[in-house]
């Protein structure tokens, strides 16, 4: 973000809180169901034990935070990645990036045999600076920690890890699976969580539920779950929706050697005809419903949204979620369902965005890592 674009979110953001005053001293609600195991958790991390959190003053409403994190480019600068591909037979290839750091002058303590995977969003990929400092809080944390790309837009190595199964459709959920079991494998005796963002949380959360006596993690956090794709994608705006298309159709063109020409057999869409797409619900009924194997876009909403899933999460799990997110509506929060299952606890704040959440006038940083690595430090000090 160069220094007008600063200065504009800035202003703007200056003018929207002398005008309407929101409420800068945030509190959030919890929901969790009443158990001794909650009520620990909740002590012994103070981020949520406090029961609230201070917005940037000026980044007071969800999408000046949706805004200013799409333009914000601080990253931390001591973490650097190698990126390992995952093939397997006749199902594809992946990408996983692994943080490191040759920094002499690091302070980290290394937490021995404990690693973190991280589900990005939807169109989000190791270059995205969100993505990165995550990476590099966790790393420098102490843990080994890792990004695991989707086959579809995450994966932006030269197109290398973008590829189909030869002949049957793929669904993210299983995707993960398979990926997860070979790193498991590779890192015996690891204790493993995970941390989803937007649509990789949605995934996250969906592999907690749906594999729950397979899953290899002890706990995870899920922040912005986008929760049920049917009804939310009914409340996202003109606006976001375009940006949203927008995204999905350039890196289609990017790869347009990949998706136009190594279709997979089992599927017919028509390359062409899905670039002309308006929406993104035109898209994924043009395109990721067909190549997922679904009839429509509705039922591949319906298939994918881990709301269905959430009752049957196994494992301790904290939701971090935003009224105010301008790409996922309040009404599909599963508040009932959170409170139903003793395992999970949901935060919702009233000022954060979209995997957003910043705090601190000059250079504002993430709040939602406190809450996240409090949580995940705490259950590993359990386990």
């Amino acid at each position: 973000m160069d220094l007008v674009e600063e200065i504009i979110i800035f202003l703007v953001g200056l003018l929207i809180f002398l005008k309407i005053r929101p409420q800068i001293y945030s509190k959030f609600d919890l929901y969790f169901r009443q158990c001794q195991k909650n009520l620990d958790i909740i002590n012994n991390c103070p981020s949520i034990k406090k029961g609230r959190y201070f917005p940037t003053f000026y980044l007071s409403l969800g999408l000046l935070q949706a805004v200013f994190g799409s333009k914000s480019k601080h990253t931390e600068q001591f973490v650097k990645f190698r990126k390992q591909y995952i093939t397997i037979a006749d199902y594809g290839e992946f990408g996983v990036d692994w943080a490191y750091s040759d920094d002499k002058q690091l302070e980290r303590t290394p937490k021995l045999n404990k690693m973190i995977c991280i589900f990005p969003g939807l169109v989000s990929s190791i270059n995205e600076p969100y993505i990165i400092n995550i990476l590099a809080k966790c790393y420098k944390h102490g843990y080994e920690v890792c990004l695991l790309n989707d086959r579809l837009y995450t994966n932006r190595d030269n197109g290398r890890g973008v590829s189909f199964p030869k002949n049957k459709p793929f669904t993210f959920v299983d995707d993960y699976k398979k990926i997860l079991e070979i790193i498991k494998e590779q890192y015996q005796g690891y204790t493993f969580y995970a941390i989803g963002h937007s649509f990789g949380a949605n995934t996250l959360a969906r592999y907690l539920g749906l594999y729950a006596n397979e899953n290899v993690f002890s706990a995870a956090v899920c922040v912005s779950n986008p929760w049920d794709f049917y009804l939310g994608q009914r409340y996202l705006s003109k606006s976001i929706d375009q940006f949203l298309l927008n995204t999905r159709k350039k890196i289609l063109r990017q790869y347009k050697h990949i998706f136009r020409d190594q279709r997979p057999n089992y599927t017919n869409y028509d390359y062409d005809e899905l670039l002309l797409a308006k929406t993104c619900r035109e898209l994924d009924n043009k395109f990721t419903s067909k190549l997922l194997g679904y009839r429509t876009a509705d039922e591949y909403y319906k298939n994918i949204s881990s709301i269905h899933y959430i009752d049957q999460i196994k494992i301790p799990v904290l939701f971090i979620q935003s009224k105010d997110d301008p790409i996922l509506s309040e009404n599909t929060l599963p508040i009932d369902e959170i409170k139903n299952n003793r395992n999970l606890l949901m935060i919702v704040t009233n000022t954060g965005g979209h995997v957003g959440w910043f705090e601190g006038l000059i250079q504002p940083k993430r709040w939602y890592l406190k809450p996240t690595l409090e949580f995940i430090d705490y259950l590993e000090q359990l386990n």
